[in-house]
């Protein structure tokens, strides 16, 4: 995340981290893997940003953030 579409300073607000979850042997997303993430990263305070995948492994990054909270960074 590089900031480069937002107001100088508007990155610092923003905490960024990313999660995999890969392909099944069919070609198919894990949909309890995906779901489990989703539900553990939105009981944390984060939401999902965008989704970059799949890759030629077969694996899907989930890309989530949250503001930034008081104190860190």
């Amino acid at each position: 995340m590089d900031g480069q579409d937002e107001p100088a300073g508007a990155a610092a607000q923003w905490e960024y981290r990313v999660s995999v979850v890969k392909l099944n042997p069919v070609g198919g997303v894990h949909a309890h893997a995906l779901q489990e993430t989703l539900d553990k990263a939105g009981r944390a305070g984060w939401q999902c940003a965008g989704v970059i995948g799949p890759d030629r492994q077969g694996v899907f990054r989930l890309i989530f953030q949250r503001p930034r909270r008081a104190g860190s960074g």
